[in-house]
């Protein structure tokens, strides 16, 4: 019997590569063993298991098997791979998207005119930039979010009513805005122009003047995509920018 999805297989029936590949169809030069699904990172919001339809220069042979993530762009998709070996294991699968995340964003330039947030929500994506998110696993209810939120709040400090601090403070190298924290957007904000800024649940960047004996000054929330936090001297750069628009 030919193959027409897992759904339909019975116990104890086998099936070639190719027939798998050929009823699941192609995304770039990966041919599908499954349909997409979702892959709890907020890059590359989808996944699925494959094999390299061809040779993908510096990373695949063809027939070699992969784990591609995908994400919506246009009318096609960014596609993102990894030898399939490397998620053997199941416990070692968040892990491998926080280091993946961390890498991105470490290599990224950050840009203001990404018109998707999901890659920062704390509901739907694992997220590494502290040690309270990576103690979560998403995702969760906008229920259980409110719950998290306020022991975020309770545990560190709640900013305007609409964003918890999720970490300790970190200096940024700045003279006004010397310090930043990791927060969780309890609301979204959109721009001037109507496009998102970011949107609720969506872990941001709270930029802090410390004044004297403690007292805090103004602070700036600004969305994770629009500074390179791991490298210093880009973010004592964003911070004096900041600043000067003050």
């Amino acid at each position: 019997m030919a193959f027409n999805g897992w759904e339909h297989a019975k116990e104890g029936e086998e099936f070639s590569v190719e027939e798998i590949a050929a009823f699941y169809g192609t995304v770039g030069p990966y041919a599908m063993l499954e349909p997409m699904r979702r892959s709890l990172w907020g890059r590359y919001p989808f996944m699925t298991r494959a094999v390299a339809a061809e040779d993908v220069e510096g990373l695949f042979k063809a027939g070699e098997r992969a784990r591609v993530f995908l994400r919506r762009e246009g009318d096609g998709y960014a596609i993102k791979a990894f030898p399939e070996q490397l998620f053997e294991k199941r416990e070692s699968y968040r892990p491998f998207i926080g280091m993946a995340e961390e890498k991105a964003v470490q290599s990224s330039s950050p840009s203001f005119n990404e018109a998707w947030t999901d890659m920062f929500c704390a509901r739907d994506y694992c997220l590494p930039y502290c040690d309270e998110l990576t103690a979560l696993t998403p995702p969760y209810t906008d229920a259980e979010m409110e719950t998290l939120y306020r022991s975020f709040a309770d545990k560190y400090a709640e900013y305007d009513g609409r964003c918890a601090m999720i970490s300790g403070l970190y200096r940024t190298g700045a003279e006004k805005f010397s310090a930043f924290c990791f927060a969780l957007a309890r609301e979204g904000l959109n721009l001037p122009d109507g496009s998102r800024c970011f949107a609720p649940w969506d872990v941001v960047l709270l930029f802090l003047e410390m004044k004297g004996e403690g007292e805090l000054g103004e602070v700036a929330t600004v969305p994770l995509r629009m500074v390179n936090f791991y490298d210093g001297e880009k973010l004592r750069k964003f911070a004096e920018t900041l600043a000067k628009q003050g």
